[in-house]
Protein backbone atom coordinates (compact mmCIF):
# COMPACT_ATOMS: atom_id res chain seq x y z
CA UNK A 1 0.00 0.00 0.00
CA UNK A 2 3.00 2.26 -0.46
CA UNK A 3 1.36 4.24 -3.26
CA UNK A 4 -1.67 5.02 -1.09
CA UNK A 5 0.52 6.04 1.85
CA UNK A 6 2.59 8.22 -0.48
CA UNK A 7 -0.49 9.93 -1.89
CA UNK A 8 -1.88 10.49 1.63
CA UNK A 9 1.43 11.92 2.80
CA UNK A 10 2.31 14.17 -0.13
CA UNK A 11 -0.89 15.35 -1.84
CA UNK A 12 -2.20 17.45 1.10
CA UNK A 13 1.19 19.17 1.40
CA UNK A 14 1.34 19.75 -2.36
CA UNK A 15 -2.16 21.25 -2.33
CA UNK A 16 -1.39 23.46 0.66
CA UNK A 17 1.75 24.78 -1.01
CA UNK A 18 -0.26 25.93 -4.04
CA UNK A 19 0.92 26.34 -7.59
CA UNK A 20 0.93 23.68 -10.27
CA UNK A 21 1.98 20.32 -8.89
CA UNK A 22 2.19 16.80 -10.32
CA UNK A 23 2.30 13.41 -8.65
CA UNK A 24 3.44 10.45 -10.74
CA UNK A 25 2.80 6.93 -9.50
CA UNK A 26 4.47 4.04 -11.26
CA UNK A 27 2.38 0.98 -11.96
CA UNK A 28 3.27 -1.10 -15.02
CA UNK A 29 1.80 -1.79 -18.41
CA UNK A 30 0.85 -5.10 -16.76
CA UNK A 31 -1.62 -3.06 -14.71
CA UNK A 32 -3.61 -2.49 -17.91
CA UNK A 33 -3.89 -6.11 -19.03
CA UNK A 34 -3.34 -9.61 -17.68
CA UNK A 35 -0.32 -11.82 -17.97
CA UNK A 36 -1.19 -15.48 -18.03
CA UNK A 37 2.07 -16.82 -16.66
CA UNK A 38 2.77 -18.73 -13.51
CA UNK A 39 4.13 -16.60 -10.65
CA UNK A 40 2.87 -13.31 -12.17
CA UNK A 41 -0.39 -13.02 -10.18
CA UNK A 42 0.97 -11.02 -7.22
CA UNK A 43 2.87 -8.65 -9.50
CA UNK A 44 0.00 -8.08 -11.93
CA UNK A 45 -2.56 -7.69 -9.13
CA UNK A 46 -0.43 -5.06 -7.40
CA UNK A 47 -0.03 -3.13 -10.67
CA UNK A 48 -3.78 -3.20 -11.34
CA UNK A 49 -4.30 -1.86 -7.81
CA UNK A 50 -1.70 0.87 -8.31
CA UNK A 51 -3.37 1.97 -11.55
CA UNK A 52 -6.88 2.09 -10.04
CA UNK A 53 -5.70 3.88 -6.88
CA UNK A 54 -4.08 6.59 -8.99
CA UNK A 55 -7.15 6.78 -11.23
CA UNK A 56 -9.33 7.34 -8.15
CA UNK A 57 -6.92 10.02 -6.92
CA UNK A 58 -7.06 11.72 -10.31
CA UNK A 59 -10.86 11.77 -10.19
CA UNK A 60 -10.89 13.21 -6.66
CA UNK A 61 -8.34 15.89 -7.51
CA UNK A 62 -10.21 16.89 -10.66
CA UNK A 63 -13.59 17.06 -8.89
CA UNK A 64 -12.28 19.39 -6.23
CA UNK A 65 -10.33 21.57 -8.66
CA UNK A 66 -6.99 20.75 -7.07
CA UNK A 67 -3.73 22.34 -8.11
CA UNK A 68 -2.25 18.80 -8.12
CA UNK A 69 -2.50 16.65 -11.22
CA UNK A 70 -2.09 12.88 -10.93
CA UNK A 71 -0.34 10.74 -13.52
CA UNK A 72 0.26 7.02 -13.69
CA UNK A 73 3.36 5.71 -15.43
CA UNK A 74 2.92 2.29 -17.03
CA UNK A 75 6.28 1.19 -18.40
CA UNK A 76 6.81 -2.10 -20.16
CA UNK A 77 10.25 -3.59 -20.71
CA UNK A 78 12.86 -1.41 -18.99
CA UNK A 79 16.52 -2.32 -18.63
CA UNK A 80 17.21 -2.82 -14.94
CA UNK A 81 18.76 -4.99 -12.29
CA UNK A 82 15.29 -6.21 -11.25
CA UNK A 83 16.04 -9.93 -11.20
CA UNK A 84 19.23 -9.67 -9.18
CA UNK A 85 17.73 -7.31 -6.60
CA UNK A 86 14.16 -8.58 -6.35
CA UNK A 87 13.27 -10.28 -3.09
CA UNK A 88 10.71 -12.32 -5.01
CA UNK A 89 13.16 -13.72 -7.56
CA UNK A 90 15.82 -14.30 -4.95
CA UNK A 91 13.48 -16.07 -2.52
CA UNK A 92 11.37 -18.07 -4.98
CA UNK A 93 13.65 -18.84 -7.90
CA UNK A 94 17.16 -19.05 -6.58
CA UNK A 95 19.12 -22.22 -7.19
CA UNK A 96 21.61 -23.56 -4.68
CA UNK A 97 24.29 -20.93 -4.29
CA UNK A 98 21.91 -18.01 -4.58
CA UNK A 99 21.93 -17.69 -8.37
CA UNK A 100 18.68 -16.99 -10.25
CA UNK A 101 17.10 -19.98 -11.98
CA UNK A 102 16.99 -20.37 -15.77
CA UNK A 103 13.62 -18.62 -16.17
CA UNK A 104 14.85 -15.66 -14.13
CA UNK A 105 18.12 -15.50 -16.09
CA UNK A 106 16.20 -15.44 -19.39
CA UNK A 107 13.91 -12.71 -18.08
CA UNK A 108 16.92 -10.69 -16.91
CA UNK A 109 18.59 -11.11 -20.30
CA UNK A 110 15.42 -9.97 -22.10
CA UNK A 111 15.03 -6.93 -19.84
CA UNK A 112 18.58 -5.81 -20.44
CA UNK A 113 18.81 -6.62 -24.16
CA UNK A 114 15.39 -5.32 -25.25
CA UNK A 115 14.55 -2.91 -22.44
CA UNK A 116 14.24 0.83 -22.71
CA UNK A 117 16.74 2.82 -20.66
CA UNK A 118 15.71 4.60 -17.48
CA UNK A 119 16.64 7.91 -19.15
CA UNK A 120 14.20 7.20 -21.99
CA UNK A 121 11.46 6.40 -19.47
CA UNK A 122 12.19 9.68 -17.66
CA UNK A 123 12.00 11.66 -20.93
CA UNK A 124 8.65 10.05 -21.80
CA UNK A 125 7.37 10.71 -18.28
CA UNK A 126 8.19 14.42 -18.46
CA UNK A 127 6.68 14.62 -21.95
CA UNK A 128 3.48 13.02 -20.63
CA UNK A 129 3.34 15.45 -17.72
CA UNK A 130 3.85 18.42 -20.05
CA UNK A 131 1.07 17.10 -22.32
CA UNK A 132 -1.27 16.77 -19.33
CA UNK A 133 -1.70 13.02 -19.81
CA UNK A 134 -3.03 11.02 -16.89
CA UNK A 135 -1.79 7.77 -18.44
CA UNK A 136 1.84 7.66 -19.50
CA UNK A 137 2.78 4.52 -21.45
CA UNK A 138 6.35 3.87 -22.55
CA UNK A 139 5.62 1.15 -25.10
CA UNK A 140 2.30 2.11 -26.76
CA UNK A 141 2.34 -0.47 -29.57
CA UNK A 142 2.79 -3.60 -27.46
CA UNK A 143 0.63 -2.20 -24.65
CA UNK A 144 -2.20 -1.51 -27.11
CA UNK A 145 -1.93 -5.05 -28.51
CA UNK A 146 -2.11 -6.57 -25.03
CA UNK A 147 -4.95 -4.29 -23.89
CA UNK A 148 -6.91 -5.18 -27.05
CA UNK A 149 -6.34 -8.90 -26.40
CA UNK A 150 -7.45 -8.54 -22.78
CA UNK A 151 -10.54 -6.60 -23.87
CA UNK A 152 -11.40 -9.38 -26.34
CA UNK A 153 -11.04 -11.99 -23.54
CA UNK A 154 -13.41 -10.05 -21.30
CA UNK A 155 -16.00 -9.44 -24.03
CA UNK A 156 -15.90 -13.13 -24.98
CA UNK A 157 -16.46 -14.15 -21.34
CA UNK A 158 -19.36 -11.71 -21.03
CA UNK A 159 -20.94 -13.03 -24.22
CA UNK A 160 -20.92 -16.55 -22.75
CA UNK A 161 -23.16 -15.46 -19.87
CA UNK A 162 -26.86 -16.20 -19.86
CA UNK A 163 -28.87 -13.15 -20.91
CA UNK A 164 -30.50 -11.76 -17.79
CA UNK A 165 -32.00 -8.62 -19.29
CA UNK A 166 -29.57 -6.42 -17.36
Amino acid sequence: MGIIHGMQAFVPEMEAEGGEKHIVNTASAAGLYSQHRATMAPYVASKHCAFVACQALNTELTLRGSNVQAHVLCPSIVASNLVNTSRYFLSQHAEVGGEPDETSRKFDQRLNSEGMSAAQVADLTFAGIEAGNFLIVTHPKITRERVDARHAEIVHAINLQPQSGF
